[in-house]
């Protein structure tokens, strides 16, 4: 995995996902956004960020990590919370898995994107 830069101001994994869409051609800011605003963002009720949002195809990356991610019980509502009022605007959700972004970031990605990875946000 490259060196995390000291300017990230995201997450380790939230920067080896960055990193992996790159590496499959697609360009911030033109392919995908970073940190994305939903209905208002965090500070309005019912809003939120969606971490990477890919344009074509309309592909919402939401990396889960242990930390942030699927601790409690409380956190995996909001991640499936999330999933439903994305998928609720037209887009399709995945939540790459810190072990498995970890073990292979650019082929979990893409498997993200292809519509093919399979986990939701508790890891099944």
């Amino acid at each position: 995995l490259p060196p995390i830069p000291p300017t990230w101001l995201g997450s380790n994994l939230e920067y080896y996902v960055f990193v992996a869409l790159i590496q499959l051609g697609y360009k911030p800011g033109v392919d995908f956004a970073y940190q994305t605003d939903f209905d208002g963002g965090r500070l309005d009720k019912g809003g939120g960020v969606a971490d990477f949002k890919i344009f074509n195809p309309r592909v919402i990356l939401l990396p889960a990590g242990w930390y942030w991610h699927r601790r409690t019980t409380n956190q995996r509502a909001h991640d499936a919370l999330q999933r439903v009022q994305y998928e609720g605007q037209g887009w399709r959700v995945e939540f790459p898995q810190e072990d498995d972004v970890l073990n292979n970031a650019r082929d979990t990605v893409r498997r993200c994107i292809q519509g093919n990875y399979g986990k939701g946000p508790i890891g099944v």
